[in-house]
This record gives structure tokens, sequence and C-alpha cells, in this order.
């Protein structure tokens, strides 16, 4: 995704969680952004749960953390969980 970045294989459950700014950026009542680390705190609690679970989870803790105050950005999330380890087939 970025040119220095370094990548391993997968292991079974591994994540990826693709996110867009509104996220870390929604603010609460005292201006406070949710912030990486609310993400990864977020994440790490709840990494156990199945991807579209963890996905609904990390919304609602955004939308609970900003209370009523207005979301300035979109809240975009896409979570990616290695279930398993899957052989080719035999010939």
């Amino acid at each position: 995704m970025f040119d220095a970045s370094t990548y391993e294989q997968a292991e079974p459950g591994d994540l990826l969680v693709a996110y867009s700014d509104g996220i870390t950026e929604a603010e609460n009542q005292a201006d406070r952004p949710f912030d990486e680390d609310g993400l990864e705190r977020a994440v790490h609690t709840y990494a156990a749960s199945p991807a579209p679970e963890l996905a609904r989870t990390l919304f609602t803790m955004v939308e609970q953390h900003a209370g009523d105050e207005k979301l300035a950005g979109d809240l975009t999330v896409v979570v990616v969980k290695r279930t398993a380890v899957v052989s080719p087939p035999s010939l």
C-alpha cells in the first residue's frame, strides 16, 4: 500500500482493518478525537469477534464516543480476517 511498507503472510486470526479518517477524527463533546489509539484499543479488545461483528462494534464505539456531536467526516471501516489456512486440492 505504501512504498516503504513490508508485509508478512497472514496467519489464521490475523486482521486487516482499513478505515477513513472520519473514524479517528470523530470528536466528543470535549473536542477529543477517537484517535488511532482508540481504534487500536477497540480492535485489540474485540479482535476475536467475526469480521462483520468487529466492524459494527467499531462503528458503535465511534458513535458512542461522539455522542450528540455532529460527525465531520464519513465513517468507513473494512475488516478482513484470515480464518483458516486452506490447502490446495490434490490432483
